[in-house]
């Protein structure tokens, strides 16, 4: 995502209250975050779920500041960013309920463009999920299926470790961002903060 476009993107959802439905809902009236940013008042309070607080908050508690030093930060980090109705977001999470607006990511995997990519996620903390999780993932990235998971402690480091270590594809969903991976533990030492 370039320019303009890609500070709107992360403009518009720094809006207090504004949550992945609320913005699913302007993009689909509006069409473009740069075009909620600029409608009028009254047609943002027209959209269904868009309140009188939240059309006032888009009007004037976002933070373009804020997203200028994100865009720097990826820019700096070579992080991509994607935008929920820009091309490249992942099919898969595009289809959830509540798609988040942007992500972002340090290496995209071709797979996560491909509408029915093989793809398993795996669960179940203990000795025996551990270890069903380090040869169940290795199988799975030997036979080409990404490994995908929250990088939590436990089942999912042991998972995504072992399908590395067949060469194989994984994905780790942070909630906590590019700058903060939770747990603490899974951040290189070399991480660089936003």
């Amino acid at each position: 995502m370039e320019g303009d476009t890609a500070r709107h993107a992360l403009t518009l959802p720094s809006a207090p209250g504004l949550g992945p439905s609320s913005y699913r809902a302007l993009i689909s009236h509006f069409g473009s975050p740069e075009s909620v940013l600029e409608a009028p008042f009254d047609a943002l309070c027209a959209v269904e779920g868009i309140g009188l607080e939240t059309a006032q908050a888009i009007r004037s508690q976002v933070d373009s500041d804020w997203a200028s030093r994100q865009l720097d930060a990826c820019k700096r980090l070579q992080v991509q960013l994607l935008h929920l109705s820009g091309p490249g977001y992942p099919h898969l999470l595009r289809q959830t309920y509540a798609p988040p607006p942007s992500c972002s990511f340090s290496a995209i995997p071709p797979s996560l463009s491909v509408p029915r990519s093989p793809s398993s996620a795996l669960e179940r903390n203990s000795p025996y999920g551990k270890d069903s999780a380090r040869q169940l993932a290795g199988g799975l990235a030997r036979a080409g299926v990404v490994v995908v998971s929250g990088l939590a402690l436990g089942i999912d480091g042991h998972a995504h470790r072992r399908a590395l270590a067949a060469s194989g594809g994984t994905v780790a969903v942070l909630g906590s961002g590019l700058d903060r991976p939770t747990p603490p533990s899974h951040r290189p030492s070399t991480t660089r903060s936003f």
